[in-house]
């Protein structure tokens, strides 16, 4: 009777637990996400400094004040260019778009209505003629929305010109929150700590070495499905003679990081822009490619991410697939690791939440 007690407590915090973090990362995390993301990039530029003062007979705050003009200005660098160059390529191709409708596309369906009509004559003609209209009226339609496709843009970047003051401010938040508290990392850290009691200390240090190890377990997993993914490709993109298939595998294994997109955020659109060209051993070909990844992938991934992280397949399956559907990325990334965090934590004996073998045993 005490164990149920035990059980039902400890999974009401849990629950408690996991509402609060749920309310924090919806509504408060957006807030302060400036100060989040700053704190990141300090633990990240004070390991960096830490290190390279071993070696470089310079003060730590110099190489802290160095580095962070170095981190921010090879990343502001990276961010313009790679923006400049989608907002010009995006331009360019919502420009051509009426042209390549109109010159290749419908030309391609019109000639296909024929074939169909040709062939299949013993068939019903108003069938034929319903089809007929029907792909008029579609082509007109796909006609207009192509030609108001730049309209929309130019809505979408007035929106998005719209919100720049509130970006560069936050930017700006960042980075000179990431300097003062790369300046001062220990002594922030220390400070907080000695807010804690003995034990929240410990128990402080505990929970950050442990997500430390999680999340390095977790990118190496992931480093290892990305390579996977590429090989997939380049055997893929090798059997269609694709040109340049290692470079092309390459973007599109980077591209799959991203997990609302993933693969298919390329491979769809190259087989139906092959599929409307006539080129239907690519389009066929890549669509089946994608096919053979996400079936591969939804096997692998559970089974390698939860066995690097110390969970069940079922469990690391579950958390994917809830964290992305109440968080999006941060869910889908968040929540594997804070279960994996709780599950190492609850090995250590720092928290007891979940009964063991050893209990369930004895309860039977």
């Amino acid at each position: 009777m005490e164990k149920k007690k035990r059980l039902i407590l400890d999974a009401g915090c849990l629950l408690i637990i996991l509402a609060v973090l749920y309310l924090f990362v919806r509504y408060l995390l957006p807030v302060i996400m400036p100060f989040v993301v700053a704190f990141i990039f300090a633990y990240m530029i004070h390991s960096i400094s830490s290190w390279t003062a071993k070696y470089v007979k310079l003060p730590q705050k110099l190489l802290t004040i160095g580095i962070t003009v170095l981190f921010f200005g090879v990343m502001g660098l990276a961010i313009v260019f790679l923006g400049s160059y989608m907002v010009s390529s995006a331009a360019d191709l919502v420009a051509k778009l009426p042209d390549l409708y109109r010159d290749e596309v419908l030309p391609w369906l019109n000639q296909l209505l024929e074939d169909i009509n040709e062939r299949y004559q013993f068939m019903n003609q108003p069938f034929f003629e319903f089809l007929e209209n029907s792909f008029a009226q579609w082509s007109r339609e796909i006609g207009n929305s192509i030609s108001q496709l730049s309209v929309s843009m130019v809505r979408t970047l007035s929106g998005f010109a719209a919100g720049i003051p509130s970006l560069v401010i936050r930017i700006v938040v960042t980075i000179v929150a990431t300097f003062f508290a790369a300046s001062d990392f220990d002594k922030i850290t220390g400070f907080c700590l000695r807010m804690l009691p003995e034990k929240g200390q410990q128990m402080c240090r505990t929970v950050t070495a442990k997500t430390k190890e999680v999340i390095i377990v977790y990118l190496k997993s992931y480093l290892f499905l990305m390579m996977l993914t590429f090989l997939e490709l380049c055997l893929g993109l090798w059997i269609l003679r694709i040109p340049y298939f290692p470079i092309i595998a390459l973007g599109i294994a980077i591209f799959d990081i991203l997990p609302v997109l993933g693969t298919g955020g390329i491979l769809i659109p190259w087989s139906v822009i092959a599929l409307i060209l006539g080129n239907y051993r690519i389009a066929v070909g890549v669509l089946v490619l994608y096919l053979c990844i996400t079936i591969v992938r939804n096997m692998v991934e559970p089974r390698i991410v939860g066995r690097q992280i110390g969970l069940h397949p079922l469990a690391t399956l579950i958390s994917l697939f809830v964290g992305f559907k109440l968080m999006g990325l941060v869910g889908m990334i968040g929540i594997p690791v804070l279960l994996s965090l709780l599950v190492n934590l609850e090995k250590e004996g720092v928290i007891h939440w979940f009964p063991r073998e050893d209990q369930d045993r004895s309860g039977k």
